[in-house]
């Protein structure tokens, strides 16, 4: 620091009785911020800060001005009632050099220099991570707008974010980030192609921007999507391979884009997976559990929207059934009581559900008894016809699957005389 006072003016009258001799003291100026060397950032705005003084005159008498050469920092003024001054400016990369000077009403002047640097700094960053140029939104679905933005010499919450659509104009996001530097928000935008611009700026008034495109269609439709196979209420046995056929479409968007689930009310999920570009969606499966089986078809968009359909139907064990007699080639006469006995199970259905039919390939049906509590059906019959005769007995459970099997037997007439 180097402070100048100018040399004192001596004023002196013709000396007589009555002469007066008039001396001036020069005032004078001391910076008291910054300090000489001080290296400052560059577009920061600082405050400089002076006091000053003159022995012959008032605070309100003096002038007082801040320099850097031949360049006014601050328009000159008068100081404060204590003798204070201040100079607010926002710092370049050329001021080096600071004055503070001081003048009285006789204009003698006082002056005080510092030196100090001026540190080049750097602009702010920003990064733009949604929306993403190449999705696809709707002017109905809620958009995420997020950024990271940082600053070499700014905390991040220090910078200042504005977003601008060439459609929407100024978009109504929070402009400053968080303690990470993290800027989000859901808005919608109009439908058509915007020029979607992010402009931040740290608190030397430097700027960096950033664009990106954003296509925005008219509001989003749900898909479209069917069940086609299996039919409602189809009926299979349990450990068969079942075709499972549907259709998946959307207006807006490449069916192969859709997301396809299928899921079964008993087994969960059964495939993940998306459509051919014809809207198609196929898998097999032997794989599911016994019993009534409800399966959803789920069909969801890039926008969230909706399909859904459901089919019902059962998967089911077959019946049992084994003939205990008569016995294969037995021979009966006419008349004989032949008795018949089977023993049924079903793994769903308890054995007096369950259905039978005897039935002769001569006689034709020739019992409707069922089974008791312990699966066994027995009945006995006198009134057969004569010849070879094969007896099918079949069972059926609840579900309408059936097992059938088989005896051959004879039924013989005594020779005539």
């Amino acid at each position: 620091m180097s402070r100048i006072i100018l040399p004192t003016l001596f004023l002196f009258g013709c000396e007589s009785e009555n002469s007066t001799k008039v001396v001036n003291s020069s005032p004078e100026a001391t910076i008291t911020y910054p300090n000489d060397g001080d290296n400052l950032s560059e577009g920061y705005t600082e405050v400089f800060r002076g006091t000053v003084s003159d022995n012959n005159h008032s605070y309100d008498q003096l002038t007082a001005v801040w320099m850097s050469g031949s360049t006014e920092l601050c328009q000159a003024k008068t100081p404060e009632s204590d003798g204070t001054v201040q100079c607010e400016i926002q710092l370049t990369a050329e001021l080096t050099d600071i004055t503070l000077q001081v003048t009285d009403p006789s204009n003698d002047i006082g002056l005080d220099t510092v030196t100090i640097e001026v540190t080049s700094t750097e602009a702010p960053t920003l990064l733009i991570n949604e929306p993403i140029e190449s999705e696809t939104y709707y002017s109905n679905e809620l958009i995420r707008f997020a950024a990271i933005a940082s600053d070499a010499e700014d905390l991040p919450e220090a910078l200042n974010v504005i977003w601008n659509s060439s459609i929407d104009g100024e978009l109504d996001i929070p402009p400053n980030p968080d303690s990470n530097g993290l800027i989000e928000q859901l808005i919608n935008l109009s439908p058509g192609q915007h020029a979607v611009t992010a402009i931040v700026e740290d608190s030397s008034g430097k700027t960096s921007t950033e664009t990106i495109a954003v296509i925005v269609n008219e509001p989003n439709t749900d898909p479209i999507c069917e069940i086609t196979s299996p039919q409602d209420s189809s009926l299979f046995q349990l450990s068969q391979s079942i075709n499972f056929v549907g259709s998946a479409t959307d207006s807006e968007l490449n069916n192969a884009l859709l997301s396809v689930t299928w899921l079964s009310d008993v087994d969960g999920e059964l495939y993940i997976g998306t459509p051919d570009s014809a809207g198609s969606t196929t898998f097999s499966t032997d794989a599911l559990s016994a019993g009534t089986q409800t399966v959803t078809l789920r069909v969801e968009d890039d926008a969230g929207g909706l399909c859904i359909d459901t089919v019902q139907f059962v998967v089911d064990s077959p019946p049992q059934i084994t003939i205990n007699s008569p016995n294969n080639n037995d021979v009966f006469n006419v008349g004989d009581s032949v008795s018949f006995s089977a023993s049924v199970n079903d793994n769903e259905d308890l054995p007096s559900d369950l259905a039978l039919s005897w039935t002769s390939s001569i006689d034709g049906l020739i019992s409707n008894q069922g089974a008791d509590s312990s699966g066994i059906a027995v009945f006995s019959s006198s009134t057969l016809s004569t010849g070879n005769h094969t007896v099918s007995a079949q069972v059926t459970d609840s579900a309408g699957l059936n097992t059938t099997t088989e005896v051959g037997f004879m039924i013989n007439a005594p020779p005539s005389i």
